[in-house]
């Protein structure tokens, strides 16, 4: 197996091919180094069928998308819904503080609470 140019982790974004020549945008799930595979969250694809399943790569075949850069207000915010999703706390603060910035005000507005990221809601017992 050939050395890949870059570094590829669990959690890292990338963009790529399937094997049946489908282009995608998502995260890495998980990865096999010795199949030399990748399974990714399909986020944004060609074919919108696979889109918000998990598809199976050739490392060969995929390249990180680069964590830092200018990223529109929009953008921001969908990785903002998706850090509330996952509960991410570190995360959520880095894209709030990235659209205060962009935004050029002090808090990230739209009512998120990062509150909402530390436990899931309690079931009410009656």
């Amino acid at each position: 197996m050939r050395k890949l140019p870059f570094v590829l982790n669990e959690g890292d974004w990338i963009s790529g091919k399937t094997a049946n020549d489908e282009k995608f945008r998502g995260y890495v799930e998980r990865i096999d180094s010795y199949g030399g595979k990748v399974k990714v969250k399909v986020l944004e694809s060609d074919r919108e069928s696979i889109i918000g399943s998990t598809v199976e790569a050739a490392l060969a075949a995929v390249e990180p998308i680069a964590a830092e850069g200018a990223r529109s207000e929009a953008e921001l915010l969908d990785m903002i819904d998706l850090a509330l999703q996952t509960r991410d706390r570190t995360w959520f603060e880095e894209l709030s503080s990235q659209l205060s910035l962009l935004r050029g005000a002090g808090t990230a507005s739209r009512g998120i609470r990062p509150e909402r990221l530390s436990a899931p809601p309690r079931s009410r017992v009656m």
